[in-house]
């Protein structure tokens, strides 16, 4: 099956006593901590360490699949998106109204793909590969920009942990309606809606590669939490250490139209099968001179009663 093979970087697993993570600057974490679950940290009792291992992977192409990844199925989808929920030419110009547009269109998307008895939008993560992911102070907008950087490191948004403890903030914070604190009622699931835009027709710079969740199975390596810390406060999201056994996915030249549907976490999924699907951007050759991928993701949670 023809692919594409590029460059992700893997967090090794921290030392025994220390926790995986780094610092980020306060712009950085502005966006963060809307997105992640957050908690207390405590440089004197915790220390940070991030030693990261990149890796030249081989990616399969998902449309070529003989049959379609699906969301239940593999943790992930590609889904085309209605043309009256498309961006308007106009949306760089007014990015408040392009967010209303994409959250709305995300929830909807969600609904369908999953049949949910409800779902809520609560973030969306406006992300470029011409800025820099450890400096916010660098790429297009300086640090005014309000915008992230695309992520080359191997991560899922939430730990099972994590998960439960940001849906638990989202009802405290009335985001969510109080039904989705209510675990006994039935399960529930944070989905990723991510698309793309302004890179001309196609995505053509790292593009969103996908690991198979089955795969980390097989491979037998277990998730840990990864802390981005700011003072003393940390968000927390997911690595897990590299295998040759893990399956990474992809799908080619999407196109503004389209978006890719995969879990961030989902209640329903059974121990050793990880809870998020894990991703990153995939760094290829010869990208310069290509335009930059500008994409949005938004954060979707559903319930099902």
């Amino acid at each position: 099956m023809a692919g594409v093979s590029g460059q992700v970087v893997y967090t090794k697993q921290p030392s025994a006593g220390n926790c995986a993570g780094r610092t980020v600057d306060l712009e950085l974490w502005g966006r963060l901590n809307t997105a992640l679950a957050c908690s207390d940290f405590d440089a004197s009792q915790q220390t940070l360490e991030d030693e990261e291992l990149a890796v030249q992977i081989e990616v399969k192409d998902a449309r070529r699949r003989a049959s379609l990844p699906k969301l239940f199925l593999d943790g992930f989808e590609l889904i085309e998106v209605p043309k009256a929920q498309c961006m308007p030419q106009d949306w760089l110009e007014n990015k408040a109204e392009a967010r209303r547009l994409a959250e709305a269109a995300a929830v909807d998307l969600v609904k369908v793909a999953t049949g949910c008895t409800e779902a809520v939008a609560f973030d969306a993560t406006w992300r470029s590969s011409a800025r820099d992911n450890r400096d916010s102070s660098l790429g297009p907008g300086g640090r005014g920009a309000n915008l992230s950087a695309a992520v080359s490191r191997v991560h899922a948004d939430y730990t099972r942990e994590s998960a439960l403890r940001k849906i638990s903030e989202l009802v405290k914070l009335g985001t969510i309606p109080e039904a989705f604190g209510k675990q006994a009622e039935g399960r529930r699931a944070i989905v990723n809606v991510w698309r793309a835009f302004g890179a001309g027709e196609t995505v053509q710079e790292a593009p969103l590669c996908l690991m198979h969740p089955k795969s980390m199975s097989i491979a037998g390596t277990e998730p840990f939490p990864y802390s981005l810390v700011h003072g003393t406060r940390a968000g927390i999201n997911a690595s897990v250490a590299y295998s040759d056994a893990h399956e990474w996915w992809h799908f080619p030249a999407m196109t503004k139209n389209e978006a890719i549907l995969f879990y961030n976490f989902n209640e329903q999924l059974e121990s050793p099968m990880p809870h998020g699907v894990f991703h990153s951007a995939l760094m290829t050759p010869a990208q310069d001179g290509r335009p930059p991928r500008l994409s949005l993701e938004v954060r979707v949670i559903a319930r099902w009663e």
